[in-house]
C-alpha cells in the first residue's frame, strides 16, 4: 500500500479549529464590546491624578460615567467641554464623572493640562491599562454609563451628546 500524503487533511483541520477558536472568543466575549450593558459593571481601580487609587466599587450608590480618553484624541478633547457642563450640572446629584486618561505619562502633565483648560471635575489615570483591558476599549472617546446599584447601562463613542448623555443620566437618577 502507498503512503497517503496528510497535508490536506491536516491544513482542513488546522483551518477548523482556527475558526473555532475565533468562533469560540466572539461568543465568549459576547457582542465584542466588552461587559454587556445590562450586566453587573466590572470594577477596576485607576489612580486618581493626586495619588490615590480609586475603585469603581467605591462610587457605587451614584450614576457614573466612565469617560476613556486622551489629550492626543481630538474627539475625546471635543467632548471634554460638553463633560465638563454636564458635571456642573449634575453637581449635588449622585452623580460621578469618573474621566479616565490612558497615556502613559507623569498624573501631573495631565493634571496641569485639565486645569489649563479650565475643566472642574476630577482625573484618573489607569496606570497599566487594566480598566480598560476589563471594558475591552480599543478605540476612544469610550463612556460608559453605570446606575447607582453598579449595573452597566450603556456604552457611547463619539455619537454621545452632552444632550443625550444628560438624558440618560437623569433617567437613572432618583427621583427628587
Amino acid at each position: 500500500m502507498a503512503k497517503r500524503d496528510r497535508t490536506l487533511h491536516y491544513t482542513i483541520g488546522f483551518g477548523v479549529l482556527v475558526v473555532g477558536l475565533v468562533l469560540g472568543q466572539q461568543w465568549l466575549a459576547g457582542s465584542g464590546g466588552g461587559p454587556a450593558e445590562g450586566k453587573p459593571a466590572p470594577d477596576f481601580a485607576v489612580k486618581k491624578l493626586t495619588g490615590e487609587t480609586l475603585r469603581l466599587e467605591e462610587l457605587r450608590g451614584k450614576v457614573v460615567l466612565v469617560d476613556f480618553w486622551a489629550r492626543w484624541c481630538d474627539p475625546c478633547v471635543e467632548m471634554m467641554a460638553p463633560l465638563d457642563r454636564l458635571a456642573r450640572k449634575m453637581a449635588g446629584k449622585p452623580f460621578e464623572l469618573l474621566s479616565v486618561n490612558i497615556e502613559s505619562v507623569r498624573a501631573d502633565r495631565i493634571d496641569q493640562w485639565l486645569k489649563a483648560k479650565g475643566y472642574s471635575f476630577a482625573g484618573a489615570q489607569d496606570v497599566g491599562g487594566k480598566a480598560q483591558r476589563t471594558y475591552q476599549v480599543s478605540t476612544i472617546p469610550r463612556l460608559v454609563l453605570i446606575d447607582a446599584g453598579g449595573v452597566l447601562r450603556k456604552r457611547y463613542g463619539t455619537e454621545a451628546s452632552e444632550a443625550r448623555l444628560a438624558r440618560d443620566i437623569e433617567k437613572l437618577l432618583p427621583a427628587s
